[in-house]
């Protein structure tokens, strides 16, 4: 049996990512399973529709198994977001790692992948790291200098370098294989002809509310999604959720801010320093940035304070999976995959193991009952099952 695993958020799942799940099958899938962001995303923002109802619609659209990419490689960089996505997709048996990517170039992203890994880059991008140019500017000055080529690429080429770097640092069994993007660009605010990106989708949510969405989703996802917005599930206007950030960072010692990961070199303490005057998210981001630092990395700086992540947290790998949601295959494959997976794989919320990583994903969790259209107790989360398709 050849089982894809895709790391994906559906933040939310539109045709592109449609579009990719056929074309998992029509290279050969039998099951596909879906290593999905949890709660929070990989911008370091709180996801449209919560993990669950997100799974249900990927489900609906070909997936047969999602599992949740738990946090805090959910919402880590594109190395932490890779190395957590791609060990789900070893330990739950995935033997080829199916992926999207602008160039759809698998043997050019192999080649950047391993020059990401020489010890020459790594020289190399730490010195411009001392320029102050940025990370990213220094990233793609560095690879491009190694690899003897513009190794300037956008957001699914870099995320396909990180994941065959993760699968040759780790030494994982995993073949790779991508397709080409199809449709608007990743980061694309506007709706264009063809499949709109996620980004735009979530602009237009904001701004028209949910009803707009219906000519733009695929038919099966807008009804699940109609079934959460009903409920008061999706994202709200954000305001209790900012609230919530900036309670928790005014409290918190600036040495404690300082402690988190991503939040060395005096960014901690600009944290700690624009929290005591920012009113609103937006004005904290805002105060906290810098020019050398992309806005999603002061996003995920300013979540890893609030809840207590550190760089340590981020190295480790997961400790166990949930499942999010499943169909007969998925179930199928659940069977085996709970005697033979290496870590343990958590059906119900509530069983998974005391560590770490659970107390993270417990703290992740309730805070995003606040950023729901109706605020939640804090353990909403504990009380779902998977979405079981028949």
């Amino acid at each position: 049996m050849a089982r894809f695993g895709i790391i994906c958020e559906y933040n939310p799942l539109h045709g592109g990512h449609a579009y990719h799940l056929q074309c998992a099958k029509a290279a050969g899938a039998d099951g596909i399973v879906c290593i999905m962001s949890g709660n929070f995303t990989q911008r370091g923002e709180p996801a449209m529709a919560h993990k669950y109802a997100r799974a249900e619609a990927a489900i609906s659209c070909g997936a047969d198994l999602v599992v949740e990419l738990p946090f805090p490689y959910s919402a880590g960089s594109a190395e932490f977001f890779a190395c957590g996505g791609v060990a789900a997709a070893d330990a739950f048996g995935c033997d080829t790692l199916f992926f999207g990517s602008e160039s759809g170039d698998i043997d050019r992203l192999k080649a950047l992948a391993a020059a990401s890994l020489s010890l020459e880059f790594k020289e190399l991008y730490d010195a411009l790291i001392k320029t102050n140019i940025g990370t990213a500017a220094a990233y793609a000055k560095a690879l491009s200098l190694v690899a003897g080529e513009d190794a300037t690429a956008l957001s699914n080429d870099l995320l396909g370098i990180a994941y065959c770097k993760a699968i040759m640092a780790g030494c994982y069994d995993v073949a790779r294989l991508c397709t080409k993007r199809v449709g608007a660009d990743y980061n694309e605010r506007n709706l264009t002809k063809g499949h709109p990106s996620a980004t735009a989708l979530r602009k237009i949510y904001r701004e028209e509310g949910f009803d707009a969405l219906q000519a733009h989703l695929p038919a099966p996802v807008f009804d699940v999604l109609s079934r959460a917005h009903a409920k008061g599930e999706l994202l709200g206007n954000g305001q209790a959720y900012g609230t919530a950030l900036l309670a928790i960072l005014r409290t918190m010692p600036t040495e404690q801010i300082e402690a988190a990961a991503l939040c060395a070199s005096g960014l901690g303490a600009r944290i700690a320093s624009a929290a005591h005057h920012a009113t609103t998210l937006d004005e904290l981001y805002a105060l906290t940035s810098h020019k050398s630092l992309p806005d999603a990395h002061v996003r995920r700086a300013v979540l890893y304070a609030a809840l207590g992540v550190t760089e340590q947290d981020l190295r480790h790998t997961p400790a166990y999976f949930t499942v999010l949601a499943a169909n007969e295959s998925g179930r199928r494959m659940l069977a085996d995959l709970r005697r033979s997976c290496p870590v343990p794989v958590v059906i119900k919320p509530a069983d998974a193991p005391d560590c770490r990583q659970q107390k993270l994903s417990d703290r992740a969790d309730a805070l995003y009952t606040l950023a729901m259209e109706k605020p939640q107790s804090s353990g909403f989360f504990k009380r779902f099952a998977p979405f079981m398709a028949y």
